[in-house]
């Protein structure tokens, strides 16, 4: 089967040459993996292939012998200077690198300086990136190792298209330094997948330029800041383009300029896709080593700088669901413990992904975390529930969730460790550069930077010191100055505050320097004309010495000290305590005369003058202290005597003894306030700890409060949704149930044909305006045996024709006439039903005495005829094809469950005036033409995919081919498959996948459509639902009915397969 690319020839043939050459990079490990891809690589057309070996001189070389088993392409041991042919495979020779060439392959031996810069898969992916730049497509299958990691980004880098094996679709796959994995889902495939992607991807870029794609992605991402506010123009394209692809894949868009339109209108599909942007990848302890340095070396710096504060300030933006946030929290718990200290710790983890958040803030994890975290910190900070894993209390209390956009608003501070792994890979440089700026504007000086193996701090790296170049750990500089205005964006505002609160501080220093020459005048004064002095506070700390103190003071050994008993001679001490203690005491001046001074001068002495020292522009209690020759001090007998002031000579023993007298009784009073101080500390210490425990349980209490009302707020805006969007759908619902209400209704009153249905019991259930006028009926008359009924008929048998047609089933045609003169033609019908044949009676008559009377006439009589039948059929076939197409819509009406009673009875009315009328309509006049199966099909999909969005239906499409033409009757296949689409969907009452599959072989259609889902019981069902379940399986079985009839015209066959509990698959057949 050959895949064409694009819709038009010459489109295909030029854009193509684009992507002329698939890099494929495999070790012999992966040989298998090589022949699952070439199984099904002969459905791609128009490429060629260059299979590089990545084994060594020990291993065997892949033989061609192996390969060509798998493929029809041809395949050649690549040479040098060898051309490059579309639908060929070339494989290299080992320990050869390969460079592209217009078109053609040169061929270089590796030296061991090649081998030492880079490993073969890398060599091999970067020259694919020189040789074809965004249009490179590689695939990698390789064994354990780190060959091909820097290839990989390489590619990516380039825009291209890298592909990498699928090892465990349970576990997404990354880049690490012991093994080949990558972030980025969307390329871990199955081999047996690789070669639809390529078609896929290489669509995508030939339906559209990358011009118009660029134009596009900026609506689209205008569209989603609109929505969240959330600007995705600063993540690499590469990345966000994979996911954008992936969503229009699964909606079957071609055209970017489509999606676009359909997210303006679906904000349902703006929230999906922001989902599928928010790359969530993590796991605890992600790069082990990397974690046992952080745990060795930058935790137990962090807790020796803050040994004295007490308190540590994590934070991890980028979180996603939590499992490095708690890595973290218990290195750190760990660290504590070995301390046998306690910490005050604050862990802010943020993330954009609101739901991302919710499920961190749980902490609760599969046993697949078994594989990261060691059993001894299972067993120390996890409990186990079951199947799961949850992180203690006393760990999650150090952590703060919250939902934070990490370039928009406002950084945390003051932080001593940031960890931002495997986040800066995914922004473009420009706003890699902010975030680096805003983490130096949060860490404090020689705090930690801990990135991903894969990231850099780019140009910034000025701002930080290496601790480990390997795993990306930093410690932060001190740095005095702001963000540089390129990295805050300062304006003209912030540039005018700046220059006026220069100008502001120019003036005051201007002013302090006026100040300062008056204050140096001052100083001059007061070092010539005044005694020298010591001034000091209440604590006896100098603070100010004025003139020559050096024969009063001496520095003391040990560590320095300002107080002035250290620094005063220890004969001096008693003297200047007692006059301090009594000028403190007694408020008043102080003065001993004649105090000795032990020096070398003969007779020396001084007298010491201590008084307060009052500034009214600060409540200190400073005392000053005047040491002033003897000889200098002349005092009249009235000043001796003033109150203020306590004049006398200075008496060693007696003042000693007094000295310290008053010493032991402030000793006294000292220890009686000590009790009373410690009595008032104890009650408080009690009831601090009181209040602390209550505060504690109350913190609990809000912390489990704030989570419920979180939990309840959500599923509060959940079920507000839900509910919104259930009513628009039944207001659209109501509307056309009205509609189709209208168009019966409008059918009734337009028909000429006169119809009267009886029940089982032969009762007239109802009958069209015509009957009232051709057989004399009235509308109190509905409920009446037909035997009771007065009609104007000359057709004595009719009630007994109808309980034969009941019993028998076999139709009665006659010709009777009125008692008018009028001549009709009578039909009795059985009455079908999905059920069985015995459900009533259908009567029909056709005035046809005009006909009666030109039978007469040779000349016009058979003509009148033809005529007269020719309109009956057209009427049959108009009856027959409205109640075809209002049936469908009617059942998914039928399908929602919350549905009133009378709203039920009203549509079960609709549903029986339906069959009647499909009853009514004769074999429709087919005509065969050849159309497309699959866009008969994307028809279909359509119409049921707001059904399938209510029943948590996805539907799924597997085509082989864009398209394929089928000689048939379109209205009957498409009814075909409406009908097999339904009874599918009405299966899955707890939702599933239907998945839809096309193919072609041998000029026969083969399409099959899988659900996933059977029925089963549900206890107590209400009269609605069992109503609605009776209904739904008539439906069923008339569907059965139409499906076999239409099968056998198109001379077809369908076939079914069910397992309980598992679901069904019907098959259909048909000859192209």
């Amino acid at each position: 089967m050959n895949v064409q690319f694009g819709k038009e020839t010459d489109l295909t043939n030029d854009r193509l040459k684009e992507f002329s050459v698939v890099g494929i990079a495999v070790s012999p490990l992966k040989l298998e993996a090589l022949k699952q891809f070439l199984d099904h690589l002969d459905n791609v057309r128009g490429l060629s292939y260059v299979i590089a070996q990545l084994g060594s001189p020990k291993t065997k070389d892949i033989q061609i012998e192996q390969l060509s088993k798998h493929t029809e392409k041809k395949i050649f041991h690549a040479e040098n200077h060898m051309e490059l042919l579309s639908d060929c495979i070339y494989l290299l020779p080992p320990q050869h690198d390969i460079i592209f060439r217009a078109g053609k392959i040169h061929l270089t031996e590796c030296t061991s300086e090649t081998k030492l810069l880079d490993m073969p898969a890398d060599r091999f992916m970067k020259s694919l990136v020189e040789g074809f730049g965004s249009n490179a497509i590689g695939i990698l299958f390789c064994g354990k190792g780190i060959d091909g990691t820097r290839g990989i980004e390489a590619i990516t880098h380039a825009n291209g298209l890298i592909m990498v094996e699928e090892k465990n679709t349970h576990k997404p796959l990354r880049i690490t330094g012991s093994d080949i994995e990558i972030d980025r889902t969307d390329y871990i495939l199955s081999p047996e997948e690789m070669p639809n992607h390529i078609i896929e991807y290489i669509e995508f870029y030939m339906n559209q330029t990358k011009e118009s794609i660029e134009v596009e992605l900026k609506t689209l991402f205008s569209i989603i800041k609109q929505a969240s506010s959330t600007d995705f123009s600063v993540y690499k394209q590469a990345s966000v383009m994979r996911r954008i692809q992936r969503r229009m894949g699964i909606l079957q868009f071609e055209y970017l300029k489509d999606y676009n339109k359909y997210l303006y209108h679906h904000a349902n599909e703006v929230i999906l896709l922001q989902k599928d942007l928010l790359i969530g990848v993590t796991e605890f302890f992600r790069d082990s080593d990397a974690f046992s340095i952080l745990a060795d070396k930058v935790i137990p710096a962090i807790f020796e700088r803050q040994r004295l504060e007490k308190q540590i300030r994590v934070w991890v933006p980028g979180c996603s669901t939590g499992e490095e946030v708690y890595s973290i929290a218990i290195l750190i718990k760990k660290q504590m413990e070995v301390m046998e200290e306690r910490f005050e710790v604050k862990i802010f983890a943020t993330d954009l992904d609101k739901d991302a958040i919710h499920t961190a803030s749980r902490g609760i994890y599969s046993e697949s975390i078994t594989k990261n975290v060691k059993p001894e910190l299972l067993n120390a900070y996890f409990s186990h529930h079951g199947n799961q894993y949850k992180v203690n209390k006393e760990i999650r209390q150090m952590v703060i969730f919250a939902q934070h956009n990490l370039l928009n608003d406002p950084p945390f501070i003051q932080i001593d460790l940031v960890s931002c792994r495997n986040l800066l890979i995914y922004f473009q440089p420009e706003a890699q550069r902010k975030v680096i700026s805003i983490f130096d504007f949060s860490l404090k000086p020689e705090a930690s930077l801990f990135l991903g193996p894969s990231e850099s701090l780019g140009n910034l790296t000025n701002l930080f010191i290496p601790i480990n170049n390997k795993w990306n750990l930093y410690q932060h500089k001190e740095n005095r100055y702001l963000f540089a205005q390129s990295s805050l964006d300062l304006g003209d505002h912030e540039s005018d505050t700046k220059l006026l609160h220069k100008k502001k501080i120019i003036t005051k220093l201007k002013e302090t320097e006026k100040i300062l020459k008056l204050d140096t005048i001052l100083t001059k004064l007061i070092e010539e004309y005044v005694a020298t002095c010591i001034i000091v506070d209440e604590n006896n700390d100098i603070i100010h010495i004025n003139g020559d103190a050096n024969q009063y003071l001496s520095i003391p050994k040990g560590k320095p000290s300002l107080n002035l008993f250290k620094m005063i001679p220890e004969y001096l001490s008693i003297i200047i305590g007692t006059a301090l203690y009594k000028a403190r005491k007694e408020k008043k001046e102080v003065i001993y005369r004649d105090v000795s001074i032990k020096d070398n001068h003969k007779g020396h002495s001084i007298h010491l003058t201590v008084k307060s020292l009052i500034l009214h522009s600060t409540n200190e209690k400073l005392m000053v202290l005047f040491f002033e020759e003897a000889g200098n001090l002349v005092k009249s007998s009235e000043e001796i005597t003033k109150e203020d002031k306590i004049q006398q000579s200075f008496n060693v023993k007696g003042n000693t003894g007094q000295h310290d007298e008053d010493l032991e009784h402030e000793l006294l009073l000292a220890k009686d306030t000590l009790q009373i101080l410690n009595l008032k500390l104890e009650t408080t210490n009690e009831e601090l700890e009181t209040s602390i425990e209550e505060l504690e349980t109350a913190n609990e209490q809000l912390i489990v409060a704030n989570e419920e009302l979180q939990t309840t707020n959500e599923e509060l805006q959940s079920g507000n949704e839900e509910l919104v969007a259930v009513n628009n759908e039944y207001q659209y619902k109501i509307q056309e149930l009205t509609d189709i209400n209208i168009e019966i209704s409008n059918f009734f009153h337009s028909t000429n044909i006169a119809t009267v249905f009886l029940d089982e019991k032969l009762n007239i259930r109802k009958f069209t305006p015509a009957a009232v006028k051709e057989i004399n009926l009235k509308e109190s008359q509905i409920g009446q045996p037909i035997g009771d009924l007065l009609h104007n008929l000359k057709y004595e048998q009719l009630a007994d024709d109808a309980i034969k047609v009941l019993l028998t089933g076999e139709p009665i045609e006659i010709e009777a006439q009125s008692l008018n003169d009028e001549w009709f033609a009578i039909k009795v019908l059985p009455y079908l039903s999905s059920r069985s044949l015995k459900e009533g009676v259908v009567i029909t008559c056709i005035n046809i005495t005009e006909q009666r009377r030109k039978s007469f006439s040779k000349d016009n009589g058979n003509q009148s005829g033809v005529l007269e039948l020719e309109m009956l059929a057209v009427t049959n076939q108009l009856s027959a094809g409205i109640a075809q197409e209002i049936r469908n819509p009617l059942l998914a009406l039928k399908e929602f469950n919350n549905l009133s009673e009378s709203m039920t009875a009203e549509l079960d009315r609709i549903e029986a005036m339906i069959n009647e009328l499909i009853i009514l309509a004769p074999p429709l006049q087919t005509e065969f033409t050849n159309v497309d199966v699959v866009g008969i099909l994307h028809d279909v999909i359509a119409l049921f995919e707001p059904q399938a969005i209510l029943k948590e239906v996805e539907i799924l499409v597997k085509f082989t081919v864009p398209n394929l033409f089928i000689h048939c009757v379109p209205v009957q296949l498409k009814q075909l498959f409406i009908n097999i689409l339904n009874n599918g969907m009405n299966s899955m009452l707890q939702g599933g996948n239907m998945i839809i599959k096309v193919k072609s072989v041998d000029k026969t259609a083969f399409i099959s459509f899988s659900d996933s889902g059977a029925e089963t019981p549900r206890p107590r069902p209400s009269q609605q639902n069992e109503n609605a379940r009776k209904t739904r399986e008539k439906s069923e079985r008339l569907n059965t009915i139409v499906n076999n009839k239409i099968i056998e015209n198109h001379q077809g066959a369908i076939s079914f397969k069910s397992k309980p509990g598992k679901g069904t698959v019907v098959e259909i057949i048909l000859k192209l």
